[in-house]
């Protein structure tokens, strides 16, 4: 893993825990509403989604490409935006 990598994980640690903290902090507080909860959570999931490592194969490149008939560099960007998922890439490219 790059500093550069390595750096990003670290902020978006931080901001994991900090979320973390405000939902407790309202949830013992003033108890929010739902749809509030359900924003936060959302926000934190993305988070922690960041921070889950993914790897791009040239196989999965391949399958894809067979799959979609779409070029190199657009199956590329639909697998690095659904972060290594390939039912999510399929979607991204339809």
């Amino acid at each position: 893993m790059t500093d550069n990598e390595q750096l990003k994980m670290s902020m978006a640690i931080e901001e994991v825990l900090s979320l973390m903290n405000k939902i407790i902090q309202d949830i013992q507080g003033n108890h929010p509403s739902i749809p509030m909860l359900n924003a936060k959570m959302k926000h934190l999931g993305e988070y922690i989604n960041l921070m889950t490592p993914y790897k791009i194969t040239s196989e999965m490149v391949k399958s894809l490409r067979d799959e979609t008939g779409e070029g190199v560099i657009a199956v590329a960007k639909a697998l690095n935006k659904a972060r290594g998922d390939m039912a999510k890439a399929r979607a991204y490219l339809r």
